[in-house]
């Protein structure tokens, strides 16, 4: 049932879907819209994103600022934006300041590694084998790192120093390891021509 009716309240002439039934055998209406039955007034307000004037109610208070659920989402979206904008800057800012402290702390090794990109995409932009970030490892180590895997030089020769003396103390395991290096070299030497000059 489509109409219109007047609420005793608001004086306003509103779509019947807006009042509630008295009597739903007798399909009578309520003489209140809903919102004056809840206690509120009706109330206009301006959308925060797009400033169109959009109906609303003083139940609903401060909580509704967007006219539209599409408002609402661009709002948080740009909320989000400047959220992570202002994150990013912080952290560049501390991290400038550690490496700053770190070159003022240990001025022989940035002199040592000066020649070297500073981070990870240069190196690999340039063709450099490794990087020089200024930063120390989790291991406590301050040395340039492979551009590829970004693991820190020191860590590896470390690794492979302690792969060494295991694989000394084991000759069953140091057989099986220098077989399979040699089996990795010949397949290199046989797809890669320029490697099999060197």
């Amino acid at each position: 049932m489509s109409g219109k009716k007047t609420c005793s309240k608001c004086g306003l002439e509103l779509d019947l879907s807006e009042f509630s039934f008295r009597s739903k055998a007798n399909g009578t209406y309520r003489a209140q819209c809903k919102t004056c039955t809840r206690g509120a007034v009706r109330i206009e307000k301006t959308c925060e994103v797009c400033g169109k004037a959009f109906a609303a109610t003083t139940k609903t208070g401060d909580a509704k600022k967007y006219c539209s659920r599409e408002c609402s989402r661009a709002a948080s979206y740009e909320a989000l934006q400047s959220k992570r904008a202002v994150e990013r800057d912080e952290k560049l800012s501390r991290l400038s300041s550690q490496r700053q402290q770190n070159q003022e702390a240990h001025p022989n090794v940035f002199e040592e590694f000066k020649d070297l990109p500073d981070s990870q995409k240069e190196a690999l932009a340039q063709g450099n084998k490794f990087y020089f970030s200024g930063f120390f490892c989790e291991k406590g180590h301050l040395a340039p790192r492979n551009a590829k895997s970004r693991i820190c030089l020191a860590c590896s020769q470390e690794r492979s120093r302690l792969l060494a003396a295991e694989l000394k103390a084991d000759p069953v395991r140091y057989a099986a390891h220098r077989k399979a290096s040699d089996a990795r070299k010949k397949h290199k030497r046989e797809i890669d021509p320029e490697w099999r000059e060197q």
